[in-house]
C-alpha cells in the first residue's frame, strides 16, 4: 500500500523547479502509479485554468546566427524542450528579470 504523497505549494516558480529538480525519482514514480491505475487522462485546453490557457499570440521573425540556433537546439534538447519553446521561455524570464530589475 503506499502512502498519498502531496507535491507541496511553491511560493514561486524558482522555489517549484527546485523542487521538481530534486525530486525526479518521486515523481516518476508517481506517474507511474498513476498509470498503472489508469488515473492519468489528457487535460483538454478548455478546462485548464486561466492561468495556464495560452493568449492570444502573434509570430515574429527574428535572425539568429546558426551557430546561436544549434546551441538553443541542443541546450533544449537536455530539457526535453523544442528549441522554439526554449527561446520563447529564454525571453520570458530575460524580460521578467529586466522588469523586476526597473
Amino acid at each position: 500500500m503506499s502512502t498519498k504523497r502531496v507535491i507541496p505549494k511553491f511560493g514561486s516558480e524558482v522555489e517549484a523547479a527546485k523542487w521538481f529538480d530534486g525530486n525526479v525519482e518521486l515523481i516518476e514514480q508517481m506517474f507511474e502509479e498513476a498509470a498503472a491505475k489508469g488515473k492519468l487522462k489528457r487535460l483538454r485546453l478548455a478546462d485548464r485554468p486561466a492561468e495556464l490557457k495560452p493568449g492570444p499570440s502573434k509570430n515574429v521573425m527574428i535572425r539568429l546566427p546558426i551557430a546561436e540556433i544549434d546551441r538553443a537546439r541542443q541546450l533544449a534538447a537536455r530539457k526535453g524542450l523544442r528549441y522554439q519553446t526554449y527561446i520563447k521561455m529564454l525571453l520570458y524570464e530575460a524580460m521578467n528579470r529586466d522588469e523586476a530589475q526597473a
